[in-house]
């Protein structure tokens, strides 16, 4: 019993990380929301809480093994 509680407050924490004036996102968190593209393009951090957003949007060069990538690499 006291794992599962652990686990659910876990799961639950929210904190926010000041390092100097940059505050970084929150550690843990479960919501999800959309990536911050504001910065450098190559800097983006997109994973299961951080989607990329509907109106980003991104040159692709097809190289010749039939894959995408990003033109500015």
């Amino acid at each position: 019993m006291t794992i599962i509680i652990t686990v659910v407050m876990w799961r639950t924490i929210k904190i926010d990380v000041q390092v100097g004036e940059l505050t970084l996102p929150k550690i843990l968190q479960s919501e999800k929301s959309f990536a911050d593209t504001s910065g450098e393009w190559n800097l983006i951090l997109v994973n299961r809480n951080h989607y990329i957003p509907n109106n980003y949007q991104v040159e692709l060069t097809e190289l010749s093994n039939g894959k995408k990538v990003d033109s500015r690499i």
